[in-house]
């Protein structure tokens, strides 16, 4: 939608189980650095975060005294109300909405109205006023307004939701379809924090040439998946391989790290 958003979360564990850390590789060459980015906690967290601040009190469990208001996933957006056309009030680059101020929507909003031949909705139309004149149509310049807003908001929000719902961290689920004989050296390899053959595809091997290893060639395997500049072809490629259970050998989808 043309719309810029801060890049995905990306944690310092997330960097050192992944090693996109620009060290030194066992060949000698150098990783790929990619900067880790600010915490970003669930809407709810946040406010009550900012309230005990304000009220100068711990800060409750958010876990089982805190209610779900704010939180993103239990949120319905403000912007996305057919009332709220263009009176939008957009959301934060987190994908919070305000909270200096409430957002109301306004009792009298645009209407829609429809060509009475076909019954199609062709436009919008502003509110009466006071003073009893007639509903105007709303103006190009208002619609087009209204979906920079709209847009903007709608960024904001898919990403927050992103962020907070596709964070991949191994656990047993990865390991459950392994073999009883290697099932007790996958879960060590879970507790050592190592990397194991996650059913979700959340790792990468990588192969080293040199003359210092035993046949010339060491494999091994990573946290995280490879990084790929092509993204949508990506996703696409991550869909087809997990409905079909097998990996793609060209491309992976951006990091997703345990």
């Amino acid at each position: 939608m043309g719309q810029t958003v801060p890049p995905e979360k990306f944690t310092k564990k997330q960097q050192l189980q992944s090693r996109l850390d620009g060290g030194l590789e066992l060949d000698g060459t150098h990783r790929h650095l990619l900067e880790t980015t600010p915490q970003e906690l669930p809407g709810h967290h946040v406010r009550e975060h900012r309230r005990a601040h304000a009220e100068q009190r711990p800060v409750q469990s958010c876990y089982s005294q805190v209610s779900l208001q704010g939180c993103h996933q239990s949120l319905m957006p403000t912007y996305r109300l057919p009332q709220s056309v263009c009176n939008v009030t957009p959301l934060d680059e987190v994908g919070m909405t305000s909270d200096t101020h409430r957002v109301e929507v306004p009792t009298k909003a645009f209407t829609w109205y429809a060509v009475e031949e076909s019954g199609r909705t062709a436009s919008l139309a502003h509110p009466p006023t006071d003073d009893g004149s007639a509903e105007q149509p709303a103006s190009f310049r208002d619609l087009v307004a209204d979906a920079q807003s709209f847009a903007l908001s709608f960024g904001r929000d898919f990403r927050a939701l992103h962020q907070l719902n596709h964070d991949h961290d191994c656990t047993s689920t990865c390991i459950k379809y392994v073999q009883k004989k290697c099932n007790e050296a996958a879960e060590e390899a879970l507790r050592r924090g190592r990397a194991v053959a996650c059913r979700f595809f959340f790792f990468h091997t990588l192969t080293f040439v040199s003359d210092a290893f035993q046949n010339g060639v060491k494999r091994i395997r990573r946290k995280g998946q490879e990084t790929c500049r092509e993204r949508p072809r990506c996703q696409h490629q991550r869909a087809q391989r997990v409905r079909q259970g097998r990996r793609c050998s060209t491309h992976t989808i951006p990091i997703g790290n345990d």
